[in-house]
């Protein structure tokens, strides 16, 4: 990270990191953006489908927004790992750990769209818990490493 990347000449605050405020202006429109698709749905959409449809969309909503937002912030974050006063050594694995729970919400949803209305929800319930046994044993192989 060079110096003029920085807006205050003591670097003092890291909100004056250049390029901060349109990430933060995306992200909130991209939140905003998807609040609203949540209403139109809920209003429009969601009684042509059943409870657990819904709750496979509204899941696989919330991994588009994160899709959307993923690479404006990972940009965001290269530029910032150089700087001592930001760094955490004890977190690693952070990106590995985000795409197995992106992963493990589209499979979730996709369940929960597209099979969960031939199963009772005691059956639907039981596949999601039993889907996180995989997610934690990778959790604790990447804690492990």
């Amino acid at each position: 990270m060079n110096d003029n990347e920085w807006k205050c000449a003591d670097h003092c605050d890291w909100r004056d990191v250049k390029g901060l405020t349109w990430r933060m202006t995306f992200s909130a429109v991209s939140a905003l953006g998807w609040f609203g698709f949540v209403i139109a749905w809920l209003f429009f959409l969601a009684g042509d489908y059943g409870l657990l449809q819904n709750i496979g969309v509204l899941l696989l909503s919330v991994v588009a927004l994160a899709a959307m937002n993923a690479p404006v912030w990972i940009s965001f974050a290269k530029r910032m790992e150089g700087l001592e006063d930001l760094h955490c050594p004890e977190k690693e694995h952070g990106a590995a750990k985000a795409v197995l729970a992106l992963a493990w919400m589209v499979a979730i949803g996709l369940w929960l769209l597209i099979y969960a209305g031939d199963y009772s929800l005691y059956q639907n319930l039981a596949v999601v818990l039993l889907s996180l046994v995989p997610v934690g044993a990778a959790n604790l192989l990447l804690k492990l490493r």
